[in-house]
């Protein structure tokens, strides 16, 4: 099982980068003095957004090979739950869990994932427009890297 997880880690690291940075994370913000250093500096809700923006990137690029709705789906899924832990384990380090932080990490991780959608068609229109090949651009924005569906 282990050489299973180190293959897939080397074919695909953003996954392992995307569980080391969330784990940074809950590990930082469980710090009472950097939490009053943070916000003196930043707004509290900005950081929760950009680290859940950070983080949505990260797994939805993960991904890569999997079909576009099922992925963007999960990974909005895992970073409601992670982000929901996230809270609860605020409140076992002396910290107030919010639903309003809650609300700015998903507000973060949809704006990303609208954003790298919008890419994604772009390419996809890019793509097709410089090859002439609709049907095909299209079966490969549904499923990248999918077998070749064009039949000749």
């Amino acid at each position: 099982m282990r050489e299973k997880f180190i293959e897939h880690a080397r074919k695909n690291p953003w996954l392992l980068i995307a569980w080391a940075f969330y784990w940074a994370m809950v590990i930082l913000g469980s710090f009472k003095f950097l939490e009053r250093s943070f916000i003196w500096t930043f707004n509290d809700k900005l950081l929760h957004f950009v680290a859940y923006a950070v983080l949505a990137g990260l797994i939805f690029i993960g991904w890569a090979n999997k079909p576009f709705l099922p992925r963007l789906m999960t990974t909005l899924g895992i970073l409601a739950l992670l982000a929901g832990v996230d809270e609860i384990l605020q409140n076992l380090t002396g910290r107030d869990p919010s639903f309003d932080d809650w609300l700015a990490d998903m507000a973060g991780a949809i704006l990303t994932l609208i954003s790298l959608t919008g890419l994604m068609v772009v390419r996809w229109f890019w793509r097709a427009y410089r090859s002439g090949q609709w049907r095909q651009a299209f079966l490969e924005l549904l499923h990248p890297g999918g077998p070749d569906l064009e039949e000749d």
